[in-house]
C-alpha cells in the first residue's frame, strides 16, 4: 500500500517522512505490497526399455519406475516454483505542494509467470484530512496523474503501460502482462494537476494507493 501524507501551511508543503515511504508533492508514499502464487513445470520422458539380455545392468524398482516384462518405464519429473514479488519504494520530496509538479518512483517487481497488477486509490486525489470538500473558495482535494511502465518479456521485450487520472483509480485498474513475464522493476510517474477554485485549503492532505500483484497461472 502506498500512503500519501503531507501538510500545507502558508501555501507550502512540509513532508512527513517515515521508513520505506515515498513523499510526492508534500505526500509520503509507503509501499506494502502483496505477492502470491505457485506454478510448476512437468516433464515426462519417453519409456525406456531395458532387457531382456541378462548381461545388461538392472535398475531397482523406485517410486517412478514401473516394472514390465521387458524392462522399466522411467518417468521424469521436475518443478519450478513461481516467484512473484513487489519491492519497496523510496522517498521523494516535492517541496511546495501545488499543481504541475512531477516525480518518479522506481518499484522493484519480479515475476517469472504471467501476472496481473492491480492499482487502486482510496480517495482519488490528495485530500484534506478534515475538510475533503474544501472551504469557501479553497479546494480540499488536489488531483494527480499516474503513469506506470513495466518492462516484460514475451519472449521479445516490450512495455506494459498504464496512464491514469487519480479519480480513475478509485474503482481500481488492472494491468495484465497477458503471456509475458516481468523483466525488471516498474517505473511510476506522478504529476499533480492544477488546484480547483482559489487554491488549496491549508491543512493536512492524504491519499492511499494499493498495488496488488497476482500470478495468472
Amino acid at each position: 500500500m502506498i500512503e500519501f501524507l503531507g501538510q500545507q501551511r502558508r501555501n507550502r508543503a512540509y513532508i512527513v517522512t517515515q521508513s520505506a515511504k515515498i513523499a510526492v508533492g508534500g505526500i509520503c508514499a509507503a509501499a506494502a505490497l502483496m505477492a502470491a502464487g505457485m506454478a510448476q513445470a512437468h516433464a515426462s520422458g519417453s519409456p525406456v526399455i531395458i532387457g531382456p539380455d541378462p548381461n545388461l545392468p538392472t535398475m531397482p524398482i523406485g517410486a517412478n519406475a514401473i516394472e514390465s516384462p521387458t524392462g522399466f518405464d522411467v518417468a521424469l519429473e521436475a518443478r519450478i516454483p513461481s516467484r512473484c514479488e513487489l519491492g519497496r519504494g523510496a522517498d521523494i520530496d516535492f517541496g511546495e505542494l501545488t499543481g504541475g509538479l512531477s516525480a518518479i518512483a522506481h518499484l522493484g517487481l519480479e515475476c517469472n509467470v504471467p501476472f496481473d497488477l492491480n492499482i487502486r486509490a482510496t480517495k482519488g486525489g490528495l485530500t484534506h484530512n478534515s475538510k475533503p470538500t474544501g472551504e469557501g473558495p479553497f479546494s480540499g482535494r488536489l488531483a494527480y496523474g499516474l503513469d506506470i511502465d513495466v518492462p516484460v518479456l514475451a519472449p521479445a521485450e516490450r512495455l506494459m503501460s498504464g496512464r491514469y487520472e487519480s479519480r480513475q483509480l478509485l474503482s481500481g485498474v488492472t494491468l495484465s502482462s497477458v503471456d509475458a513475464i516481468a523483466k525488471g522493476g516498474a517505473v511510476l510517474r506522478f504529476k499533480t494537476q492544477a488546484p480547483e477554485g482559489a487554491g488549496l485549503l491549508a491543512g493536512e492532505y492524504s491519499e492511499s494507493i494499493i498495488l496488488t500483484i497476482a500470478p495468472r497461472m
